[in-house]
């Protein structure tokens, strides 16, 4: 963190005199300002620990809001001495504890946001929270961060990368044929490669070699389209995500679909067909919250404890956006724990996000420039992001975020539009017919799937080198100067046989 911006965080930068905080608007420091107006998507989550889970909102003034648990933090750290400290300044109690073997440990912290001081917090640019409580839970985070040295995150919520479907009645111009689909299709504009990735594998006799791959969400419901080793972690079959899509849309078997993004079976008859179809086994955690923490408690904990071992792969679709200022003290523990991910050979993919938004722009502050915006956790270290491509185009599809032309955060490019399951209003079943759906929430697990194929290529890969593989084999030249690559999966699989 630079000195500028911790010298406009902290007291010691602080004008003296900040107005007092009121009960619906104040501002501190100038800067910050507490608006009641301000709503988050939901006023509380589902309770834990025997106690209500207030949400607040923090917002830029370009629009970018995040939402999080007012009296939670999610802490890494090497030993539980550390954590001792915060509980014991900020009235706290430990709720989870969880990690993997090369460490952190990971902390999920309940803390008294009355403890928080306002006064010690302001930012060089104009933010609005929604309440009293969020402003002094982020004061606890800049302080701690700075006073301390902990690294921490506020537990942000995550939304489902998911734009709006068409009717189930089936789109215009569906073919059964999947082969023919703009995105399946071998020599089509985009050229993904899928089904000669297909056949090189079965040349190859590798299709028997299967890969696990993780999908984190909410809403899944029995498909003849998953792999029949299915499994389902953390809830019951058929409970609806009660977590909003972009735009607060309902979208409550998003799960479902997602997952047969990156892994429904193909040439079976039914359904769709994602890439990673033919040898994944598909392991569904379905998340009961859209908080950070709790994800992060179910891939760390939860599954390894199920399984005996980590997945290859984890998708995640859905994405926060956190103003860059506030996220510079309230997101590194969340990077933390993606790094510990990628040490441990997993691969993360995750979604661009649906705000048509770059997500590197930049603003400055004197001599000093930065993003306005983090996307977490598809900007932070250890995830591959995936971003958008517009229907049998090579172009961004309008709604998917983007980049800067080279070097940006944006991984690599997926289809946007794909095929997929409509269940059935109460989730009993999923009929046999497609929708057309849209987002980057399939655009990730569409890559997720092709990187199953490369790991049955090859299985001694390892995350970074499939990751670096599906990047150095990408189709490039696309007349959309942000589109720097999109996926070439029969390219990709083809290097690993190489190997």
């Amino acid at each position: 963190m630079t000195r500028w911006l911790w010298c406009c965080i902290l007291a010691a930068c602080n004008p003296a005199g900040a107005a007092p905080l009121g009960d619906a608007t104040a501002a501190l420091g100038g800067q910050l300002v507490v608006d009641a107006r301000l709503r988050p998507a939901r006023d509380a989550l589902t309770p834990r620990h025997g106690r209500h889970r207030a949400v607040a909102r923090v917002a830029d003034a370009h629009g970018n809001a995040a939402d999080f648990v007012t009296d939670e933090l999610l802490v890494a750290a090497e030993d539980a001495s550390v954590v001792d400290g915060l509980v014991a300044r900020r009235s706290g109690e430990v709720l989870d504890v969880f990690a993997l073997s090369t460490g952190p440990f990971f902390f999920v912290v309940r803390v008294d946001p009355r403890t928080g001081d306002p006064s010690r917090l302001a930012l060089p640019r104009p933010h609005r929270v929604s309440s009293d409580d969020g402003l002094r839970l982020l004061a606890i985070a800049a302080a701690e961060t700075e006073d301390h040295g902990l690294v921490l995150s506020a537990n942000w919520l995550l939304t489902p990368a998911m734009a709006a479907k068409e009717a189930p009645a089936g789109p215009a111009g569906y073919r059964r044929d999947a082969l023919s689909w703009p995105y399946l299709r071998d020599g089509g504009a985009q050229d993904a490669g899928v089904v000669e990735a297909w056949r090189l594998l079965h040349r190859a006799r590798r299709l028997d070699h299967r890969v696990s791959l993780l999908v984190v969400d909410g809403g899944f419901v029995r498909s003849r389209d998953l792999a029949p080793g299915a499994r389902l972690l953390g809830g019951e079959w058929s409970t609806p995500s009660a977590t909003p899509c972009t735009g607060g849309q309902a979208c409550p078997w998003h799960g479902t679909q997602v997952a047969a993004a990156a892994v429904a079976l193909p040439a079976n008859g039914f359904g769709a067909a994602g890439p990673g179809g033919p040898v994944v086994d598909p392991i569904l955690v379905q998340a009961p919250d859209a908080d950070v923490a709790d994800r992060l408690r179910l891939v760390f904990d939860e599954t390894p404890r199920a399984l005996g071992f980590l997945p290859r792969i984890v998708n995640v679709s859905a994405t926060v956006r956190v103003p860059t200022l506030v996220c510079g003290f309230a997101c590194p523990a969340a990077e933390a724990a993606t790094t510990t991910l990628r040490r441990e050979n997993v691969l993360v993919f995750a979604a661009a996000g649906n705000n048509a938004l770059d997500v590197d722009a930049e603003e400055c502050h004197g001599d000093t420039c930065r993003e306005s915006v983090t996307v977490i956790p598809c900007e932070l270290e250890g995830v591959e992001c995936v971003g958008g491509l517009d229907w049998d185009r090579v172009t961004r599809a309008p709604g998917s975020n983007f980049g800067r032309p080279r070097g940006g955060s944006i991984d690599l490019y997926g289809p946007y539009d794909v095929y997929g399951p409509v269940p059935l209003a109460d989730g009993s079943a999923v009929p046999n017919r497609v929708a057309r759906l849209r987002g980057t929430s399939f655009s990730a697990p569409f890559v997720a799937g092709c990187a199953a194929l490369v790991m049955a290529a090859r299985p001694e890969l390892d995350a970074g080198a499939v990751a670096s593989l599906l990047r150095a084999t990408a189709h490039t030249g696309s007349p959309d100067e942000a589109v720097v690559r999109w996926l070439d999966c029969a390219a990709a699989v083809r290097r690993a046989l190489a190997r």
